[in-house]
């Protein structure tokens, strides 16, 4: 009865505000998550290398940070930004659902991604959590591990110290500062000796992912890949493109 009186309650909210598609409030027809316009938009990035995810011709890998094997992501930051705030600070779970499925395809033909033993995700700190109701990393790293058909450390890892958020700070060398020992492996069983991936919503400069592999790795994992939804490329042709950009 509360089911069919929540689903008339739903009907009746959306024909008067009908839902729109978060990234430019379109109208949406039923059972969309975003209009027609914006899911090409996210469409995955083609021609990518499949360590580093740059463009093809790469000239990346041999700068990736040294804790980490491979950097996956599905799209391009400026592509996927609202999307990522409506899910991370708008609690918005059927856009964290939509971008779930395009980091779970985007792994599932990656070979690095493949080669994982374990899935796990980049875990928040207890009172962040609870600002927010929920950590979205969770949410990515189901999917992933679902779609690869790998197990889900889903408490292996935790995060001692609720740092200041890393989009605050501008430099990687004070980015990586901020979350340097803010991380713990409370059950190394589940990593060690295991190929590890590491999912999370965004990844800049690598800062948080590198401190935790590091920490992953100090437990005894065989190697650690990352894998987000979205990663701010440069913009521009790829002879422009700097191969300082995991040092700066």
């Amino acid at each position: 009865m509360r089911m069919l009186a929540r689903r008339v309650s739903e009907a009746f909210l959306d024909a008067i505000w009908p839902p729109a598609c978060p990234v430019c409030q379109r109208p949406l027809e039923t059972a969309q998550r975003l209009c027609a316009s914006c899911t090409t938009q996210l469409a995955p990035l083609q021609a990518r290398c499949e360590r580093c995810s740059y463009p093809i011709p790469c000239h990346s890998c041999a700068n990736l940070p040294t804790p980490l094997t491979a950097l996956i992501a599905a799209t391009e930051y400026v592509r996927a930004r609202e999307l990522v705030f409506a899910c991370k600070y708008g609690s918005n779970r059927s856009v964290g659902r939509f971008l779930a499925d395009m980091l779970a395809e985007t792994a599932r033909q990656n070979p690095y991604a493949q080669s994982a033993d374990v899935i796990a995700a980049v875990p928040l700190h207890r009172v962040r959590e609870r600002e927010r109701a929920f950590n979205q990393s969770d949410l990515l790293a189901a999917a992933v591990a679902a779609a690869l058909g790998k197990p889900l450390a889903s408490t292996a890892l935790v995060r001692t110290r609720a740092t200041p958020r890393q989009a605050t700070i501008q430099s990687r060398a004070e980015r990586m500062a901020n979350v340097r020992g803010a991380f713990h492996v409370k059950d190394p069983r589940a990593i060690c000796g295991k190929t590890v991936l590491l999912v999370d919503d965004v990844i800049t400069t690598g800062a948080t992912v590198c401190a935790l592999a590091e920490t992953v790795l100090e437990a005894g994992a065989l190697a650690v890949s990352a894998a987000a939804v979205a990663h701010p490329f440069p913009s521009g042709p790829m002879e422009t493109y700097d191969p300082q950009i995991w040092t700066v």
